[in-house]
């Protein structure tokens, strides 16, 4: 004994507990960490030939360093302007690089007549998602024409979410609508959603299920707050279309948005990672 009481009792509790309890809380604390990962569901990086501006990976890590980007969901845009093949192996060598980063694999359809080889080949290197590009390929075409829906089908098949413009020139928001709906086990993210498309897509969303909003084109103070109300927020996702846009702009929006800090979280990334995880 002495003045602090039995030491040989106190050792042996706190040999048995110290550990214990500092384990305890590193792991609480490494769950919460990944528990609020900002995920950036859109991105695009390599050579970009219509403006001057730099869009390497490297340039991607610094602005998600500076902005608190944990991981971001990145397509090549030698896939998505060239040849889809040789730029998805470009997206895997850049995601196995650095675990921050997230590939995703694309298809041209203007030069897939069987997509099958392409998008075994992109599940083969671990690539997560199918974004499909209408609105940069050099001819736009819609989930609607014939030499696209193997593509759509693939990725329902393959367990891939489906990343597309919520509207293009040759199809509505509705027009995507009735596409989730005929591919029910599919993830449909929209992105591009901007102001005049916000009534149509809450219609849309409020009839099929499987649609989820990216918020790279949000541009009205409230609609983050309406978008939570009217479809949940457990459908919204944070993208930005980093580094060709700033990704911090959007990033502000949710954090200013008066909606809960649990739905903040789940836009922010917790969605996302849902999304990705439910569909390996």
């Amino acid at each position: 004994m002495n003045g602090f009481g039995d030491s040989s009792q106190d050792s042996a509790i706190g040999a048995a507990s110290s550990p214990k309890s500092f384990n305890d809380l590193f792991r609480s604390t490494m769950n919460m960490q990944v528990e609020n990962e900002v995920i950036d569901a859109f991105c695009i990086v390599g050579f970009w030939p219509k403006r001057n501006v730099d869009a390497s990976p490297k340039k991607l890590l610094e602005w998600m360093d500076r902005y608190s980007i944990d991981r971001a969901c990145v397509s090549h845009t030698r896939g998505i302007l060239y040849e889809h093949d040789e730029g998805n192996r470009l997206t895997a060598e850049i995601a196995s690089g650095n675990e921050r980063f997230i590939g995703c694999m694309t298809v041209n359809p203007l030069k897939s007549f069987d997509p099958t080889p392409s998008l075994e080949m992109g599940k083969r290197l671990g690539l997560r998602m199918l974004t499909l590009f209408p609105d940069l390929c050099y001819a736009p075409f819609s989930p609607r024409q014939n030499h696209v829906k193997p593509i759509i089908e693939g990725a329902e098949e393959l367990g891939l979410p489906v990343m597309i413009p919520g509207e293009g020139r040759l199809y509505t928001v509705t027009d995507m609508g009735e596409v989730a709906e005929e591919h029910a086990d599919a993830v449909f993210l929209l992105r591009d959603i901007g102001y005049v498309q916000i009534a149509e897509f809450i219609a849309t969303a409020k009839a099929v299920e499987n649609i989820y909003l990216v918020l790279n084109k949000v541009n009205t103070p409230d609609c983050i707050e309406l978008m939570a109300r009217e479809i949940g927020a457990d459908r919204i996702v944070y993208g930005s279309n980093a580094p060709l846009e700033y990704p911090k702009p959007v990033l502000e929006m949710i954090e200013r948005a008066g909606i809960s800090e649990e739905e903040k979280t789940l836009i922010k990334g917790g969605n996302m990672k849902r999304i990705l995880r439910e569909r390996r």
